[in-house]
Formats: C-alpha cells, sequence, structure tokens
C-alpha cells in the first residue's frame, strides 16, 4: 500500500509539473499548481503513514508486544459450551 502511495505522489508531481510546463492560461496554471501542491501535501501524509508504521510496530516496541500477547493470550481462553 505504501508503495501504491509513493508511486501516486511521483506521478501527481509529474503529471503538475508537465500541465504546468505546457500551460497556456491562468486557469490551466492555477489547475497545474493545485496538481504539483496536491502531490507535495501526498507526500507528507506518506511520510507520517510510514512514521506510524514504524512506531507501531511489535518488534521494536517491547511494552506493545508484552501487551499484544496478554491481550492475544486473553482472547485465546477456550469456550465453554452454554449449558
Amino acid at each position: 500500500m505504501i508503495l501504491f502511495m509513493a508511486v501516486f505522489a511521483f506521478l501527481l508531481i509529474v503529471i503538475g509539473s508537465i500541465f504546468l510546463f505546457f500551460s497556456q492560461d491562468d486557469l490551466t496554471n492555477s489547475v497545474a499548481v493545485g496538481i504539483l501542491v496536491l502531490g507535495i501535501g501526498y507526500i507528507g501524509i506518506l511520510k507520517s503513514g510510514i512514521e506510524m508504521y514504524e512506531n507501531h510496530r511489535i518488534d521494536k516496541n517491547p511494552e506493545l508486544k508484552a501487551d499484544f500477547e496478554e491481550t492475544i493470550s486473553a482472547d485465546a481462553a477456550p469456550l465453554s459450551k452454554p449449558s
């Protein structure tokens, strides 16, 4: 998913740059700048998503691993049949 986001951001920047280069009037120039800014903003969202992924990795945070194992062991209790 992160690779898709990176490719999409790159395409937005490339399309916005090409559109800006070939724009003739103010309207198309404004649209091209908007596409370019959207691509740059998408890079910021991609960066924050990568940081969230790195901060929530279980192998990097031992306290999260303990919480995860505790939750899993509580959820994995055997089910009893209703009487």
